[in-house]
């Protein structure tokens, strides 16, 4: 194993464990179980691991970056960290850019699960919710879009969003508050 592979091991086992550690320590066997911060919905079988996932490096961009500028970031994998602003489905959600452009323009980010990303859905109790996103940033094309996350679009989603907006195929979906 080359030096460069098994430091990217070790550091990846090094965070791993130290977040077990950091969970264990918490925890009263005298009370309940906490509800947890934070809801994890896992990336698909056959994606990275964990792991593999900390040690390799993916940038954290605002929605402003991907929506100001979708030919940089199209086919990139990111992480988003923003509000829910609108949910648009039991998949479906978009992350609030933070501000209105002139003339009222709102340039949200539209996120969508796999059908293969498991348990859970999107509901109205992750509104203003501040969450955590990884995934690959596409130019919205139902057809090309589908088949990434194993349902058919809305209609809806299709017409407002089809051929001129950015959407984040997300791998997993983290909610911090």
């Amino acid at each position: 194993m080359n030096h460069a592979l098994k430091r990217t091991v070790e550091v990846g086992a090094m965070v791993v464990a130290t977040m077990l550690l950091s969970v264990g320590c918490d925890r009263s066997s005298d009370s309940p179980p906490a509800t947890p911060a934070a809801t994890f919905i896992p990336a698909p079988p056959g994606a990275a691991t964990p792991a593999a996932t900390v040690a390799a490096v993916v940038p954290t961009v605002s929605v402003a970056d991907i929506t100001g500028d979708l030919s940089k970031y199209a086919g990139q994998t990111v992480t988003v960290i923003a509000d829910v602003e609108e949910v648009k489905g039991p998949r479906a959600f978009t992350l609030d850019e933070g501000s209105l452009l002139p003339a009222g323009t709102d340039k949200d980010l539209l996120v969508l699960t796999p059908q293969a990303m498991a348990p859970g859905s999107i509901d109205d109790q992750w509104l203003r919710n501040k969450v955590r996103v990884t995934g690959v940033v596409h130019r919205f094309v139902a057809a090309d879009v589908e088949p990434l996350v194993g349902w058919d679009v809305d209609q809806r989603l299709e017409a407002e969003y089809e051929g001129k907006r950015p959407v984040l195929i997300a791998s997993t979906v983290e909610r911090i508050r």
